[in-house]
């Protein structure tokens, strides 16, 4: 992969995107990852604010420009390193020193990017014919930390009572970060090295003062070689192993119900190009991604299950997780440059096959309990799922083809180019065990291998145009269009396959108390509902749910109207409005059962309001569950059930609806290249992010305003016209709603007298949105979370300003230098609440789950040789 410093203003340019330079990742002051980098650029919001490094240990969630979390892509040196299991994460951490150069592109008519969300594509260091190398050391310690600046006004009415301990917010303890690297000719002009190590040693607690560790370890190495005049070869490799204590700590997780994680990632990658002519170049690239990691709960998988209390608070263990995931990919590509019809022509083509495999184990240990009152029960009755836990594997097939031209005539430059995409998956075959405790589920299971049943194939036009103003050609007027398919990850296929996971939902009496079905209280459980299985055939080796055959991936049409101009040589402003319409949304529709023992999808009119309720959430038995939210106001909100006579069948009808998405978003931005001792960069960004809900949709959809009915990070879509907030569930974090309407950014560097920089970054937006919910159980056995308020963003949490400092001084002596530096985040040490609790049903409704980390210094010092 080679990169280049292109021109600011550059009319061939055919992406929206950010390129982070090696003196802007040495000097800007961030947290030392490549995800603290993300929001360089305009449009994207990230689902934690990583103060210091304190947010490290974890992979961030972010969306990008009308596209939610799973469509962003990973690559290193161009190989893609996307997970596609969970979908849109990086498969690996990074040891932060090994990079050259960041670039992250959120849009355009680039047709090598196939789906719509973030592209982040990571270029690494190589060796030269200087032998070079560093080693640093960096420490950031609690005694550098101020003291929270929370206060007490920031407090729910129930929460000012509490234990003064639990009220402890995020805080570091130590941060470590050191590593080497050493690059430099094994043959002078003909071969080269690079090798680095990386170890980041995270010590720290999360509110309430719980303990949250992590060790980062990477190291990589790079060998480029000359074969010929006209043909070189690259290979490298790339280890990130990840070993957490305490992953998912918390006030609702304590240490028995939190993770220990472990797993490293092995990327390869060998890559020949060859200058076939001064008009052709080509390459051939193989990369192997040997991925995957395992969530062990410190209580065990052999615990006796899982709790969650009246107030909340998980007890006993938690979910298990383990997987595999390996991916192969081959690409061949190049570029091919002429003149024909009085223009100028870049042709750029490719094609490439990627082989995705998963294996995951995932489920509870044995039983999954609620407090009865979390779910509106009566007083004595508590909630459980019994689970067959998943042990399922499938891979995915994934093969492109693409092809582009770049036309230069005067003063105009025109791009057209055409992707095709085929996507396919098979389901392995899988062996479950039974849960002792439920006669539905009680039989092991082998379920044969089988084909998913669809296969998604698309074809994505591009097409840009750029008009340059001016003699000096110091404006460019920019329009395109741009269509992007979605990716197809590991989980879609796995919803038509018997061995995804599968639960019964009951009732019981808990005659001791502890919260858990005890073998002597096997008797009273009360069957309500089933989840990914037939209870009228519950030890069938073909799914409950089925998947559409014409099963299609979302598509997402982008328009991008932009100005550029040029005040100075190094410095550029921009404007730029961006309109996208997402539609083909996979949804999931209800099968039910009715008294002919016939099998059917649910409709809007099979549903009646449920005044069967407890009274703790209806008080009036009339089929709206009421009371009051956090600032005082009542809800009474409609819930509804399934009529008589109709029963689940346990299963979903997955097909490609009728929901559409519609973004547009106003960019301000500016960049100013390194000149007269100074560089910057800078913008203001607001969007527009909204639901549009066809009739289909609204004809099978369960009329009550449900939160996350189907797993569906996206299932907020009841109400037209509604803000998308995309609910992050990733790495530890207490699944914030992604919604920012706007959002800025300024970051820079000024170069003193006496070698020394100062550098700052600031970043401010709007805070996400808390829709509140109830937990409700149904007089027809489903259990459903009701959204309490009419719009998803009534209550946000307060806006985000974070202002980071550093200074450094650079040492020069004859084949080495040294630099100090030091690094201030968070110097207005705001305590801003982040995250509260959602749930109206338990005691902590409203009480602080997050808040930003407090002021903190970070030293470090480096040492290069020259």
């Amino acid at each position: 992969m080679v990169s280049a410093t292109a021109p600011l203003l550059d009319e061939r340019k055919i992406t929206q995107s950010v390129s982070v330079s090696s003196e802007e990742l040495e000097k800007i002051p961030t947290a030392r990852d490549p995800w603290s980098f993300l929001t360089q650029a305009a449009g994207v919001v990230t689902d934690r604010i990583n103060v210091g490094g304190n947010e490290s240990g974890q992979q961030t969630n972010f969306t990008g420009t009308g596209a939610d979390s799973s469509q962003n892509v990973f690559r290193i040196d161009g190989v893609d390193v996307t997970d596609m299991t969970a979908l849109g994460g990086s498969s690996t951490y990074f040891g932060f020193e090994q990079f050259e150069q960041l670039d992250i592109q959120t849009g355009g008519t680039d047709v090598t990017q196939a789906a719509p969300g973030v592209q982040v594509n990571l270029v690494t260091k190589r060796g030269t014919n200087d032998r070079r190398g560093s080693a640093r050391y960096f420490l950031t310690d609690e005694s550098a930390q101020s003291s929270p600046g929370l206060s007490g006004g920031d407090l729910s009415a129930g929460q000012r009572g509490s234990d003064p301990n639990s009220l402890t917010p995020n805080q570091v303890q130590e941060i470590t970060d050191y590593g080497a690297e050493i690059g430099g000719p094994l043959w002078q002009d003909k071969v080269w090295f690079w090798a680095g190590y990386d170890k980041m040693d995270i010590t720290q607690s999360v509110f309430g003062g719980l303990p949250d560790n992590t060790i980062l370890e990477n190291y990589a190495g790079k060998l480029n070689a000359q074969v010929t005049p006209s043909t070189d070869v690259v290979v490298s490799y790339n280890f990130g192993d990840k070993i957490k204590n305490g992953r998912g700590a918390g006030p609702t997780r304590p240490p028995e119900t939190t993770w220990n994680q472990t797993g490293p990632t092995k990327v390869h990658k060998a890559q020949v190009s060859h200058v076939f002519s001064p008009s052709f170049l080509g390459s051939a690239t193989w990369g192997f991604v040997d991925g995957g990691f395992a969530l062990d709960p410190i209580g065990g998988a052999d615990a006796p299950g899982a709790a969650l209390d009246a107030d909340g608070v998980w007890r006993y263990s938690f979910l298990i997780f383990s997987g595999d995931r390996d991916s192969t990919e081959y690409k061949v590509d190049g570029n091919y440059f002429l003149d024909a019809l009085g223009a100028g022509h870049e042709l750029k083509f490719g094609a490439q096959r990627r082989e995705h495999e998963n294996l995951s184990n995932y489920g509870w240990p044995t039983q999954q309990a609620f407090a009865g009152e979390v779910f509106g029960l009566p007083e004595g009755l508590e909630f459980v799922r019994l689970w067959r836990n998943q042990i399922a594997a499938n891979s995915i097939e994934y093969d492109s083809a693409w092809l582009q031209d770049t036309v230069t005539l005067d003063r105009w430059t025109l791009n057209a180019g055409l992707r095709y995409d085929s996507q396919s998956a098979t389901n392995e075959s899988s062996v479950l065990k039974g849960n002792p405790f439920s006669e539905l589920l009680g039989d092991d299971l082998v379920v044969p291998a089988a084909d998913a049943g669809f296969e998604w194939e698309t074809i994505s036009p591009r097409l840009g145009v750029t008009y340059a103003l001016g003699d000096d050609r110091s404006t460019l007027l920019r329009a395109s269009y741009s269509r992007f398919a979605s990716q197809l990850g590991s989980s879609v296929p796995l919803q038509g396959n018997a061995a995804l996971y599968a639960y019964a939902a009951y009732t019981f009496v808990d005659s001791n108390g502890n919260l858990l079905v005890d073998q002597d209280e096997v008797d009273s459980l009360d069957f309500q509902s089933p989840f990914n299985f037939d209870p009228a055939n519950p030890s069938s080796t073909v799914s409950a749910n089925q998947l559409d055959p014409d099963l299609d991936p979302a598509v997402t049409d982008e328009l991008i109207f932009g100005v550029d101009h040029e005040l100075l040589p190094s410095l550029v402003v921009s404007g730029r409005v961006t309109w996208r319409n997402t539609q083909d949304i996979i949804e999931a529709r209800t099968f039910i059962r009715d008294a002919s023992g016939a099998t059917r999808l649910a409709t809007v009119d099979d549903y009646v309001l449920d005044g069967g309720l407890d009274s703790s959430v209806d008080s009036n038995g009339d089929g709206f569950i009421d009371g009051t939210l956090p600032d005082g106001s009542a809800y009474n909100v409609p819930v509804y059930r399934l009529r008589e006579g109709l029963e689940l069948t346990g299963g979903r009808f997955f097909t490609s609806g009728d929901r559409e998405t519609d973004y547009l978003g106003l960019t301000l931005s500016f960049e100013k290249r390194m000149t007269d001792r100074w560089s910057a960069r800078g913008y203001l960004n607001w969007y527009d992010w909204e639901w549009s809900i066809g009739p289909q949709f609204r004809r099978y959809d369960d009329p009550t305003n449900v939160q996350n009915e189907s797993g569906d990070p996206l299932e907020l879509a009841d109400d037209d016209g509604g803000v998308v907030a995309e609910e992050s569930g990733g790495s530890g974090n207490v699944e914030p709603f992604m919604n920012s309407r706007w959002s800025a950014g300024l970051s820079g560097i000024y170069r003193l007298p006496w070698n020394v920089n100062v550098s700052a970054n600031v970043s401010a937006r709007e805070g996400f949105p808390i829709p509140y919910f109830r937990s409700v159980s149904l007089s027809d056995g489903r259990d459903v979370d009701v959204q309490l308020v009419d719009d998803v963003d009534q209550f946000r949490s307060d806006d985000v300003y974070l202002v980071d400092l550093g200074i450094d001084k650079e040492f020069e002596f004859d084949d080495f230098s040294l630099q100090l530096r030091l690094d201030g985040f968070n110097l207005l040490n705001e305590g801003t609440v982040l995250q509260r609790e959602r749930d109206a049903g338990t005691t902590r409704v409203a009480f602080i789950d997050q808040t930003l980390g407090p002021r903190i210094f970070r030293f470090g010092i480096k040492l290069r040789l020259r």
